[in-house]
Parts: structure tokens; sequence; C-alpha cells
């Protein structure tokens, strides 16, 4: 009789624990929820930038080469005037 009473009570205990566990479990899984989400948010604004800066550096480059690519034609023709005027003198 006291091994069947001493077999309840251990039970109770353990479901007991069981139950205080997993509450705690539960508590725990909702921080974690809280933080997944905390985080894609952030994730989510640094994508944003990153798309931001890179359209920004994409516009940059494109405008360097259009100046570049002015500068460029505008040294062959400085050269060529320099190569007329050269050429007139050997005349």
């Amino acid at each position: 009789m006291e091994d069947i009473i001493f077999k309840k009570i251990v039970i109770g205990v353990i479901l007991s624990l069981s139950i205080v566990l997993n509450l705690f479990l539960i508590d725990k899984n909702k921080s974690f929820d809280s933080t997944n989400v905390n985080l894609k948010e952030k994730i989510d604004e640094l994508n944003s930038e990153n798309n931001k800066l890179t359209k920004e550096l994409d516009e940059t480059k494109n405008n360097l080469s259009i100046e570049l690519a002015t500068f460029k034609g505008g040294l062959s023709k400085a050269q060529d005037a320099i190569n007329n005027t050269l050429n007139s003198y050997e005349d």
C-alpha cells in the first residue's frame, strides 16, 4: 500500500515538474519568437539600406564613366588639335 502511495507521489511530482518545464519552455519560445521578429525587421531594414546604397553606387559609377568618357574625348580632341598644329608647322 505504501508502495502505491509513493509511486503516485512520484508520478505527481514528475507531472508537476513537466508542467512547470513546459510553461518555462513556452515562455522562452515566445521570447525567441519576439527576438526572431525583431531580427527579421532589422534584416529587412539592412537589406533596404543595402539596396539603396547599391543603387547610389551604380549611379555614381555610371556618372564617373560618363565623365571619364567625356574627359577622354576632350583629351583626344586636344591631341588632334596639337597634332594639327604641329603638322601645320611642318608644312
